[in-house]
């Protein structure tokens, strides 16, 4: 994760009882059980001035895209989930989701951002954002939630930051999103429509929603959504509306942008 921990910690009491999933990275220090597929010994940053609440026999070496893992954890067992830029890397993201509510009360949720996923270091570069992530991850317009979408070739079609806006690759604020929950939140995935739509839709993003110089938000906090008929189904391509499609139609904004991009 790149949150602050002294920030996402506002938020767990005291005698929360606390899971992180895929935390091998940057582990979260605050955690009473840990899950991934790389052993305790091996992990990679610690943070010193947060003790560890874990052990060696709390580090569970699992695949959590298994339901045979998931069997062994009871409904309601943790106070706090967290997981950091996983979801993007694995099979079945809304699977995992479904068992976060179901075994937590609350969580934190981070991954990178949209702008992150399709940006390019530099023009020549072949692929945007991270070549080995499955999903690119955005919230609902109503911030109940997350879309997961598959991350295909129209997302490395071109260099849609260009040479002019390159620095805000420096930006903390523009390289990943986080999302708080608490009771439940909404989960779907769209199927991608045409590269042309698609295409279109993110140079639009670029143009109009990405600015230079902004105070960005990037810690967003979910709406409580726990009857969400949409929840772990993906929607094709006509019961859903890109953000470029929407603006064509009502030459308004979505109105997500208003808290979650640049106004």
């Amino acid at each position: 994760m790149n949150v602050d921990f002294s920030k996402l910690l506002q938020f767990i009491p005291p005698a929360a009882r606390v899971l992180d999933l895929g935390g091998w990275e940057r582990v979260f220090p605050r955690a009473n059980v840990v899950v991934d597929l790389l052993p305790y010994h091996s992990r990679k940053y610690i943070d010193k001035n947060i003790p560890e609440h874990f052990t060696e026999k709390d580090w569970l070496i699992a695949d959590f895209c298994s339901q045979d893992f998931w069997k062994s954890i009871p409904d309601k067992a943790f106070d706090f989930v967290t997981i950091g830029h996983t979801l993007e890397d694995i099979r079945d993201p809304l699977f995992v989701c479904s068992q976060m509510i179901r075994c937590a009360r609350a969580g934190y949720i981070e991954a990178p951002s949209y702008f992150r996923e399709l940006s390019k270091r530099q023009s020549t570069d072949i692929f945007s954002g991270y070549p080995h992530h499955r999903w690119i991850i955005q919230p609902l317009a109503d911030l109940t939630g997350l879309i997961f979408k598959a991350k295909l070739a129209w997302a490395h079609h071109g260099d849609y930051l260009g040479d002019s806006r390159r620095d805000i690759l420096k930006d903390y604020f523009f390289q990943f999103d986080g999302y708080l929950w608490e009771g439940s939140f909404a989960y779907v995935e769209h199927f991608s429509k045409s590269p042309q739509l698609e295409i279109a839709d993110a140079k639009w993003h670029f143009e109009n929603v990405l600015k230079s110089n902004c105070l960005r938000n990037n810690f967003l906090l979910l709406r409580s959504n726990s009857d969400s008929p949409n929840d772990g189904k993906c929607l094709w391509v006509t019961e859903y509306k890109l953000p470029s499609e929407h603006h064509q139609l009502t030459g308004l904004m979505p109105s997500i942008y208003k808290q979650y991009g640049a106004s």
